[in-house]
């Protein structure tokens, strides 16, 4: 097979790449109301461990390192 066709082949089974990071992609998954228990549990100074734990429980797939990433403003985020 050639180089060309290879990539093709790898390229066109590969998801679509979003703008957004991992954890805000997240973000716009949820309800209102989650958002707003999210935003509350940042203003307890609650820990990205412990949200992880919690946004897990409930489905949401994250990562510590994706919302230090993403609060740091270090993902891939566009910037304002």
């Amino acid at each position: 097979m050639s180089l060309e066709k290879k990539l093709e082949e790898l390229t066109s089974k590969q998801k679509a790449f979003s703008k957004f990071c991992a954890y805000q992609m997240v973000l716009n998954s949820m309800p209102d109301k989650d958002k707003k228990t999210l935003d509350e549990a940042w203003e307890k100074g609650l820990s990205a461990n412990i949200i992880v734990k919690a946004l897990r429980a409930e489905g949401y797939n994250t990562t510590p390192e994706a919302i230090r990433s993403h609060r740091r403003g270090m993902c891939k985020c566009p910037k304002s």
